[in-house]
This record gives structure tokens, C-alpha cells and sequence, in this order.
């Protein structure tokens, strides 16, 4: 969402996969554009289709189209945004940052080779941009745990020590998912000696 705001976007296309792993972050995202009255409009396929199968993945009124889908179904769609012409400076493509390198270049036995050529896809996402969805425990409550510290009190701990100079970490968005992970398995751990 930083980066529409960044920019200054009023209008995005969402192009989705219907996976958790997709649907879930988009609802987040929908919300935030929804506050920042950022108009968008979703367009939602099942992981068994080809995107091809999708009528107007396109939306003909955006300029700024959100991909949240796997690479394979991603290497689809950007040879369709080839084909329409929808390629920068026009148009411009938000992808996945968690793809592997080179995502773009399918593997020799993949279908989408046919599709277009390595050019004509490096031509749609030149200039595009690959996002990292990003969001902190926002279940922060000031209720003590077991751990005797209240979730309130990690982020802060958490958010001043990245802070401190002379170094500058970046935060972590699972830090307190592993933070709680490791006090469980350690709490377990020690229960286990009690009984042996």
C-alpha cells in the first residue's frame, strides 16, 4: 500500500489468485485503499485455470495493476499484458518481491513459452515494481503473558532496538510470531524435563 500512496495512485487493478496465501493480504490492501480512497476493482481466478481463462483480466480504466498470484500463473499474465500492449510507460505492474530470481524466464518444459518471447515480457515489466506485503502483529495488547512481558511491551522493545545506532536493522514482520514460537518450544522444552 505504501508505494500507491507514494506515487499518489487513485485507481488500481487487482489481479488475483484464489489462494490464502493471496485473498487474505488483498482484503488488508482492499481496506487501506478503501480509507485512502483509492478506487480498485478485483479480478479473481481459481488456482486450476489458466489466467488466459480470465475474460478482461485488464481493467480498461487502470494504469497500475497489483499481480498476487504464483510466478508460473504471473509469466501468463504478463505475456497477455503483451500482447494488449499494456506496458510501460502506460502502464506499470506490482509483483510479488518473494518470487524467485529471473520469475519472468519459465523453465524449458513450462507451457508459456509459446506465449511470447523473453523481450516482449521484459518489456511489460520494465519498470515494474516488486512489493513485499508487510504488516506487524497488529494484536498488540497491554495484557501481561507468560512470558511477563505484554505484547505492547515487545513492540516497543522490538521497534527501539532497530532503532538504535550506530546500525539500522529493517523490521522483521514475523519477529514476534518468532519471538512467541521460540518462548513456546523453550516453556515446552522445560516442562519435558520436569517429567523425565
Amino acid at each position: 500500500f505504501g508505494v500507491i500512496q507514494k506515487y499518489k495512485w487513485k485507481r488500481v487493478a487487482l489481479i488475483v489468485q484464489n489462494e490464502n496465501r493471496f485473498t487474505v493480504p488483498m482484503v488488508k490492501l482492499k481496506e487501506l485503499l478503501s480509507e485512502a480512497d483509492v478506487e480498485y476493482v478485483e479480478s479473481v481466478f481459481e488456482s486450476q485455470e489458466s489466467i488466459a481463462g480470465l475474460d478482461q483480466p485488464f481493467d480498461p480504466d487502470s494504469r497500475v495493476f497489483v499481480i498476487a498470484m504464483y510466478s508460473i500463473h504471473a509469466r501468463q499474465l504478463i505475456c497477455q499484458a503483451s500482447r494488449l500492449g499494456r506496458k510501460f510507460p502506460r502502464y506499470v505492474f506490482l509483483t510479488p518481491g518473494w518470487y524467485e530470481p529471473d520469475w519472468w524466464v519459465p523453465p524449458p518444459d513450462e507451457d508459456v513459452f509459446h506465449l511470447c518471447t523473453p523481450a516482449e515480457r521484459e518489456a511489460v515489466l520494465e519498470h515494474s515494481l516488486a512489493v513485499v506485503h508487510f504488516d506487524l502483529v497488529s494484536d498488540v495488547s497491554d495484557e501481561i503473558t507468560s512470558t511477563g512481558i505484554s505484547s505492547a511491551n515487545f513492540s516497543q522493545m522490538y521497534q527501539q532496538h532497530l532503532a538504535k545506532p550506530p546500525l539500522y536493522f529493517p523490521p522483521f514482520e514475523l519477529a514476534q510470531h518468532c519471538y512467541d514460537a521460540t518462548w513456546a518450544l523453550a516453556y515446552a522444552l522445560n516442562h519435558t524435563m520436569e517429567g523425565v
